[in-house]
């Protein structure tokens, strides 16, 4: 068994963008990336938007053509799953018993979909999203006229949600909470989801939940816990996702809500790094421990670990982003608004054009930006790097969407 120096443990874009930064700067030990899938490292995003949509390609979701790892001598062993860790021995051990050998390890096994356990869960045609070929069947059920039932309205749930109605399907939407997208922490923002989701035909029903599927070979209709019988051809669930750490038990890795992991994604052991949906990292820009669960989160912490596996002591110190494009809105969110005393609101939600500002004791912390281009998003970004304060004057400015952003830095800055 050769010496592999640097083991990239799942097969997402965080091990590919790490694989391709140790190269970049100079790596020159064996570099292998284990993943569960046949396929090689892809983008998710597309997967509940452009691929269903039919908008993209499924051939351009990849970051590297596969002659790629070839050229720059990247072992991708695909379809395998790594069962278990020893780390005083520095080895990984496969399911089917190969093992590899490795001075520094990188966790990037992502997050797989929580599965509801009611009756009639077995039934054909009850979808999850989180694969390539998961998206390619749900594609495959696109017919005008069938209808459609979600279970749950987080991003997927919403992403699915504006696939389905474009695609001609009758939808219904199953929110357990009392609102939309209540992960942003904006009674205003849920309603206007609510009213924009109802004017695309989306029917929503909330604070209730399936309590079984039933139906002869497949799906026929989703029961709910109120005792409504939603008749469909197809159900989709969405409820969330949990950190693949399994395959760490017993490492001597601390596994809390993922692999708990400092600002330089390492692991308490100096060997073994996390970066992506597994990685609970240590964000020193809000001094607090967060996982998040997006593709720019897992590309930026790939990266960064694989400079920090060659001993180059970087934190992480990048403002959360994620994004999402549902029918003809796109939308963004930077930050974190979990403790926050005011709001400013720039533009306007009804005309579809807006960022909305969180403060706390007149920092920005966080921001929601409704069809803008990446340059506000950029501004956001170093406003909240920077610490930069916004006093009742200011405040006024940045709500006037005549008043250019980047003249209320300059306006800090003199």
């Amino acid at each position: 068994m050769g010496a592999k120096d640097f083991l990239l443990v799942g097969g997402g874009v965080a091990s590919a963008r790490c694989a391709a930064m140790l190269r970049k700067q100079g790596a020159d030990g064996r570099i292998t990336i284990v993943g569960a899938e046949a396929e090689p490292p892809y983008n998710r995003p597309p997967l509940s938007k452009g691929v269903l949509l039919g908008r993209e390609d499924p051939a351009r979701i990849y970051p590297y053509p596969q002659d790629y790892y070839e050229r720059h001598s990247i072992d991708l062993v695909l379809g395998a799953t790594i069962a278990g860790v020893d780390a005083a021995a520095k080895t990984a051990k496969a399911a089917d018993g190969r093992e590899f050998a490795y001075e520094k390890l990188l966790a990037a096994t992502g997050a797989s979909p929580r599965r509801l356990n009611i009756p009639g869960s077995d039934l054909n045609n009850i979808f999850y999203l989180r694969t390539l070929p998961e998206s390619l069947a749900i594609k495959g059920m696109f017919k005008p006229g069938r209808r459609a039932v979600i279970v749950g309205a987080g991003f997927i749930g919403m992403e699915l949600a504006s696939a389905f109605v474009q695609n001609g399907l009758e939808t219904t939407m199953l929110v357990r909470e009392s609102g939309l997208f209540t992960r942003l922490g904006s009674a205003r923002l849920s309603k206007f989801f609510e009213d924009y989701y109802l004017s695309q035909g989306v029917k929503i029903v909330y604070n209730d939940s399936a309590v079984r599927f039933e139906g002869g070979a497949q799906v026929e209709r989703v029961v709910t816990v109120q005792g409504l019988s939603l008749d469909c051809d197809l159900t989709a669930v969405g409820i969330g996702v949990a950190p693949e750490v399994g395959w760490l038990q017993g490492s001597g890795v601390e596994l809390s809500n993922g692999v708990v992991v400092d600002e330089y994604l390492q692991s308490g052991n100096p060997d073994i790094y996390a970066a992506g949906d597994i990685a609970n990292f240590y964000d020193p820009i809000f001094k607090k421990r967060r996982r998040i669960e997006h593709w720019d989160n897992a590309i930026k912490q790939g990266e960064l670990a694989a400079l920090n596996m060659l001993g180059q002591n970087v934190a992480y110190d990048t403002v959360a982003y994620f994004f999402s494009d549902i029918f003809d809105l796109s939308w963004e969110w930077l930050g974190d608004n979990s403790d926050i005393d005011a709001t400013v609101t720039r533009g306007s939600l009804a005309d579809r054009s807006a960022i909305i500002f969180y403060l706390k004791e007149n920092r920005l912390k966080a921001a929601f930006l409704l069809m803008q281009s990446p340059k506000e998003r950029l501004w956001v970004e170093r406003a909240i790097v920077e610490g930069l304060e916004f006093g009742p004057e200011r405040q006024a400015k940045l709500a006037d969407a005549s008043y250019p952003l980047d003249a209320v830095i300059s306006a800090q800055s003199s």
